[in-house]
């Protein structure tokens, strides 16, 4: 039901003769301008200073332009800084925008007929005169190149597996001959048809599309290839198909055009080629020829250039020209805006182009020169008084057809309405009238011309779908004297039905170059005729963003683009604007241009309502939500949509709690009154003096409780006076909860009985028990109607529903236990643990007393009821769990189980041993702890099956509970349990299980497979193995512990159990415990292995030492300028606070959320977890140590040096990491330093003062260490 709605129209602006019409343009998105270019120049256009700022000739030293070709394509690359102009005649030009300089980088002699670059702009691909494409990169390096006709379908070319053949159907009375397929037959292209080819990419940049004429039938046939050049698919054969083609950003629909005998179509194909969907343009067959089309980039509306088709005999003359809107919804198609030119070759559209970045802004140029760029928005149009006579009717724009549903007798979902009115063009725009007649309509043409519709008054009996409106008439503009305005499409926007016999508009202003108020008068013209008329033209600082009225006031409020609002007013003496003031006399502006804007009232002051394209809502300039999706005034509330799929509603009343406490920034502002809807749901309408709110998604409408809600009342049943009042609110399904109440649930427990007299009625006590809630409605649900309401501070919400239960159960078996026994039954059953057992005891024994019916229910009338509340199967298993029979008959008597099900099954378990039929009980019920209980009871002949059990459902520890260690169960059981865990991989648990029973050789599997080589060699003693067994043994567990880096302890292992010393000094080589290793080689007497691993190894350790240095400096570099950045934005945005009392948009959102990405991992980390559990000291320490040892002066220089340089950076660089403010005045021990209260310069003062033979070393690389893990955490807290 949404409608597009001009926002705002850049006037015309000359951009100079041109020596041929330009057929192309292109944005840049960084600065704005707009780049065309003819045959021998590139021009440029700014339009926000409306100055032509580029003006470059085409000429280069080795190119000359072609004044006979002609230029079919341009694109700005903001990479390269550059504009990239293609021209017909086969040359590619580069036009540097820094150096204005303009090259020629390539060019074919074919010519070329199209070029179209990726989305990312990291490819173009071009089709030359000889009916191939050529794929290049950005910087226009060749890819490939293929022919575009080809006999191929493609690589996705559909399966046949002769399933469903139409042979082998059954005919009728046609026969089998009707089973011949013909080929289809397409005729020609059409005579206007330019031959060109055309491409157009998918906004992923996967795929694009070509549209070029078949050799064969000269007609036009879809290809698809992918990004690499590979063709996919073929388009089926069209008749008809025209040149226009364009791929949905989304990717999911081709557009093109289609000339059927009777009618011009728009239709769409899938990737694979084939047709989906169609709609049909308004006009004829041979009325007008489609010249390109265009999807915006969010791929919600289709914007079509269409060029009247002239007669023979008017061949020289110009035609009209027209850029239609179309968008989708409930699978039709809608014309939204249409933009009529005149027939005239300066007005002729030449080209348009979607914005990259704002998704419905176009900018377009004509044949004249002359730029202009529209930007529209999304809107419901409605009538918006708060009169009695309001019928919430929306309008909704279809071409020339208006769509009429007055929402306050009907809801009917689009693409339906209750009334359907033709317009003599198509629509622009809609407005209502002011009270009285608010149901009145002013309709805005795209000729310019307004309609004026009058709604009949009211029936007193409403009967669907009601009258139409009545078109007063179609009116021109007459406004003498002013030839300064401009009268372009869309010159006339933002039309508000101010007063009676009052219009308001924004128009351009040719001779001011500026935009003004137009204010149009509707007069009597006499004899029943009336004519509009211009009274006031005044004019803006700004250009206007939005007009809105309130027309039960009579205030008319404007919004220009740098957000400030205007008050216009105008009276016999002239019409003047004036700054939009509070009720504190300040001037209203709002933080951020607002796409949507209505005026509310709060008493006697009005504030001004908006929300942004980002749907932060503002009231005035105090930022209200910042997921609003769309927002409704009703008569005494704001209700709004959000993000969170949730209707809010909040009370504009001024004595409330609502709208000023969102003003004030208090948290949980917006949890008073909240309602779920449908996942994406928008509000259409709330309608005037109701309680009805209008959803679109599904059309659905609902009853707001707010706006059902009566506080009066509520007070009175809260203060536990008037409990009758309950009886009152049935119809809407609302209970106040006493008990949510903190100030009031002591009084209602204490007045239980008194409640309960009043009520009185069975059926309702157990409504009230059946609403109870977990929660204080009074705060949370219902908080902005209770303002008194204050937050316990207690925990007791947690068992509230057990406690008033309980209360009302001992309170009704004292007024009556017979009378309410079924609301006694319902407390049992509505506690947060329901007592179904007790509720079953309570019916078998009022079965077993066989009292008098007269006097209570019988146990029939009980269990049915409970049955009501409780799923039966649910009682029937409670039942069978409580092992009496006569109970689950029962309960199945009352069920839809059929007894060929149920009896066989319980007369089967009454055969059964009486444990044994308890644990078959148990485990029909899944009750399988108790199950393995009463089996256990049931001797060893069942042990087999409670094993089975066991290992089906993991019960290892409930089983060996029930079994003394001693016996061969336990042993059995544990067994098991540690096959299981061994499958699990849990391998060191499961070797602890096997070796408690002396299963000895699964525990070593066991514990080798988790790398406890100790315990391993300890199981391993206990066996009888061979010298080479555990050699073999030992070796594999070394490479194990290899693998996982832990070197030092492979040595171990090779040296003392495989006899290889080694293999275990390269052990420690490889994980550079040098000193270790040097011990052992002299141990072992092989000083050989010094030449050839030891010396080897030391080189390259210092080379990646120096490495993971110089990763140090860079890391720590940039987490300092981060934690800098930070700090500033975040003491800025303090300052705000406190002088504004808010927070601004998120502007600095880039700077958090790079948090993400830093907490995430750990720079310093990562470099040092390879090389062990040593510190970074301590490692440096022994590898300087081996290279000075060893001659390699140089190497351990330069790593010392670098090392050296990262800890003096570090170390200047304290101070501003740790503020002063930050550092603790005392220092302390290292064991102390390493709390959770320790700064950096603690830990490393402690540091300094304890001995150490390599003082200096160790302090640098604890410096490191602390600060590089610190510094990170540092940076995040700042963040949040």
């Amino acid at each position: 039901m949404k409608n597009l709605e001009l926002l705002r129209c850049v006037p015309v602006t000359e951009l100079g003769s041109f020596s041929s019409p330009p057929s192309c343009l292109t944005v840049d998105c960084d600065t704005g301008i707009i780049y065309t270019a003819s045959t021998v120049e590139i021009i440029g256009l700014q339009p926000e200073s409306q100055e032509v700022v580029v003006t470059s000739s085409l000429a280069t030293n080795d190119y000359f332009p072609d004044n006979n070709s002609n230029v079919i394509g341009i694109q700005h690359l903001p990479d390269l800084e550059s504009v990239c102009v293609c021209m017909g005649s086969g040359d590619v030009l580069l036009y540097n925008t820094l150096t204005q300089q303009t090259e020629c980088v390539g060019s074919t002699d074919s010519g070329i007929s199209c070029m179209a670059w990726s989305p990312d702009l990291e490819l173009v691909v071009f089709t030359t005169g000889e009916n191939t494409v050529i794929m290049m990169t950005k910087d226009f390096d060749p890819i490939t190149e293929f022919p575009i006709h080809t006999a191929e379908f493609g690589q996705d070319e559909p399966i046949n597996v002769g399933w469903g053949k139409k042979e082998t159907q059954f005919h009728g009375s046609a026969g089998k001959p009707s089973t011949e397929t013909l080929k289809p037959t397409v005729t020609p292209s059409f005579p206007w048809d330019d031959h060109h080819c055309r491409i157009s990419w998918r906004g992923d940049g996967q795929y694009f599309v070509v549209s070029a004429i078949e050799p064969a039938t000269d007609a036009r046939k879809l290809r698809v290839w992918s990004r690499e050049g590979v063709l996919m698919t073929s388009s089926e054969e069209v008749d008809g198909l025209e040149q226009s083609l364009c791929w949905k950003p989304s990717g999911s629909l081709i557009a093109s055009t289609q000339r059927k005998p009777h009618r011009h179509d728009v239709v769409f194909f899938e990737r694979n080629g084939l047709r989906h969907g169609e709609f049909t343009l308004p006009f004829q067959r041979m009325e007008v020829k489609v010249i390109e089309m265009q999807w915006s980039t969010d791929s919600t509306v289709l914007a079509i250039r269409i060029e009247e088709m002239l007669p023979e005999d008017r061949q020289n003359a110009i035609p009209r020209s027209y850029i239609q809107l179309w968008t989708v919804n409930n699978y039709h198609w809608y014309l939204k805006q249409e933009l009529a030119f005149p027939a005239s070759a300066s007005d002729r559209v030449a080209c348009f182009s979607w914005d990259p970045e704002n998704a419905l802004k176009l900018h377009l140029i004509t044949g004249g020169g002359q730029y202009a760029s529209y930007e529209w928005t999304w809107s419901t149009l409605h009538s918006q008084s708060h009169s009695t006579h309001n019928i919430s009717t929306v309008a909704v724009i279809d071409g020339a057809n208006l769509l009429l549903t007055p929402m306050k007798y009907m809801v009917v979902p689009p693409p339906m309405a209750a009334q359907t009115v033709a317009m003599p063009a198509a629509i622009q725009s809609v407005t209502f009238a002011p009270p009285p007649a608010c149901n009145d309509m002013a309709v805005l043409l795209s000729s310019g011309d307004i309609a004026i519709l009058r709604m009949p008054s009211a029936p007193a009996e409403f009967i669907p779908p009601g009258s139409p409106p009545r078109l007063q008439g179609v009116y021109s503009i007459i406004d003498p004297d002013l030839p300064g305005l401009w009268r372009g499409p869309g010159a006339l926007h933002h039309v508000t039905w101010w007063r009676d016999d009052k219009l308001v508009g924004v128009v351009w202003n040719a001779m001011s170059q500026s935009e003004a108020l137009c204010e149009i008068t509707i007069k009597d013209k006499g004899e029943g005729g009336t004519e509009l008329v211009v009274s006031h033209v005044t004019e803006l600082d700004e250009p206007a963003m939005r007009v809105t009225s309130n027309p039960d006031t009579g205030s008319l409020a404007i919004q220009l683009v740098s957000g400030v609002i205007l008050k216009y007013n105008s009276d016999k003496d002239g019409a003047r604007v004036s700054q939009w003031l509070n009720e504190i006399g300040q001037q209203v502006s709002l933080p951020q241009t607002c796409v949507q804007m209505r005026i509310a009232q709060i008493g006697n002051k009005e504030i001004i309502l908006g929300l942004t394209s980002h749907y932060r809502l503002y009231a005035d300039d105090k930022e209200v939500a910042t997921n609003c999706t769309s927002f409704a005034v009703h008569d005494e509330f704001l209700l709004l949509s959000t993000h969170a799929h949730t209707c809010r509603c909040i009370s504009l009343l001024p004595s409330s709690q609502g709208l000023p406490v969102l003003l004030e920034d208090k948290p949980n502002a917006l949890d008073e009154s909240i309602r779920r809807v449908e996942r994406g749901s928008q509000i259409v309408v709330a309608v005037t003096q109701d309680t009805k709110v209008i959803l679109q998604v599904s059309a659905e409408f609902n009853h707001s409780l707010p706006l059902i809600l009566n506080p009066d009342v509520n007070y009175r049943v809260l203060s536990g006076t008037i409990y009758r009042e309950l009886y009152y609110m049935e119809s809407a399904r609302v209970r106040i909860l006493f008990t949510s109440s903190a100030k009031n649930e002591r009084l209602f427990l204490a007045n239980i009985e008194t409640f309960l007299k009043q009520v009185e009625s069975v059926a309702f006590i157990n409504l009230f028990l059946s609403d109870l809630r977990d929660e204080d409605t009074t705060i949370t649900m219902y908080g902005d109607f209770y303002p008194c309401a204050t937050k316990r501070g207690s925990s007791s919400d947690k068992t509230k529903i057990d406690t008033v239960c309980d209360a009302c159960r001992e309170a009704l078996q004292n007024l009556g236990k017979e009378k309410y026994l079924l609301s006694i039954l319902m407390s049992y059953a509505k506690k947060t643990e329901p007592e179904l057992e007790t509720v079953l005891s309570i019916i078998r024994d009022l079965k077993n007393k066989q009292v008098d019916t007269s006097l209570g229910v019988t146990s029939e009338e009980a269990l049915k009821y409970v049955l009501f509340l409780v799923d039966v199967n649910q009682m029937f298993d409670v039942a069978l769990g409580m092992y009496d029979f006569q109970l689950v008959l029962m309960v199945a008597e009352k069920s839809q189980k059929d007894p060929k099900e149920y009896l066989p099954f319980l007369n089967n378990l009454r055969q059964m041993e009486t444990n044994y039929q308890r644990y078959m009980i148990d485990k029909h019920l899944k009750r399988f702890t108790k199950a393995i209980k009463n089996l256990s009871l049931c001797g060893s002949e069942h042990f087999h099956e409670l094993v089975t059990l066991v290992k089906e459902k993991s019960l290892y520890k409930e089983a060996l509970k029930l079994y003394s260690k001693t016996t061969k169960e336990y042993q059995d059981i544990s067994i098991c349990y540690g096959k299981h865990l061994f499958e699990k991989k849990k391998y060191e648990e499961a070797g602890i299980v096997f070796s408690r029973v002396g299963a000895h050789s699964q525990a070593l599997e066991a514990f080798q497979r988790c790398c406890s080589w100790r315990h391993a060699f300890c199981v391993s003693s206990q066996l009888e193995e061979t010298e080479e067994k555990k050699m073999e043994r030992a070796r594999g567990m070394a490479a194990y512990l290899k693998e996982h880096h832990r070197f030092t302890e492979a040595a171990t292992v090779l040296e003392d159990y495989a006899k290889d010393p080694e293999e275990a000094i390269v052990s420690l080589l490889d994980g550079s415990e040098w000193d270790e290793a040097l011990r052992m080689i002299y141990k072992h007497n092989r000083v050989d292995i010094i030449e050839t691993n030891l010396k080897p190894a030391l080189v390259e350790g210092c080379r990646s030492e120096r490495s993971i240095t110089a990763q140090h400096s860079e890391n720590f570099t940039k987490y300092k300028e981060r934690l800098h950045i930070v700090r500033e934005t975040k003491e800025r945005l303090r300052i705000e606070l406190l002088e504004n009392g808010t927070l601004r948009d998120d502007t600095d959102a880039d700077i958090f959320s790079d948090t993400s990405s830093i907490t995430g991992q750990s720079g310093f980390g990562s470099s040092v977890g390879s090389k062990g559990t040593r510190s970074t000291g301590e490692h440096v320490t022994s590898l300087l140590r081996a290279l000075a040892l060893f001659g390699f002066d140089s190497e351990a220089d330069a790593l010392q040096k670098e090392f050296h340089v990262l800890v003096t950076l570090i170390e200047g660089s304290l101070s501003d990491i740790w503020l002063p403010q930050e550092i603790s005045s005392t220092e302390q021990t290292i064991v102390q330093a390493s709390g959770p209260g320790a700064t950096v310069n603690s830990i490393i003062a402690a540091m300094n003062q304890s001995p150490s033979a390599n003082q200096t070393q160790e302090k640098d690389s604890n410096v490191i260490k602390v600060v590089m893990y610190i510094l990170e955490e540092k940076f995040v807290s700042h963040c949040r």
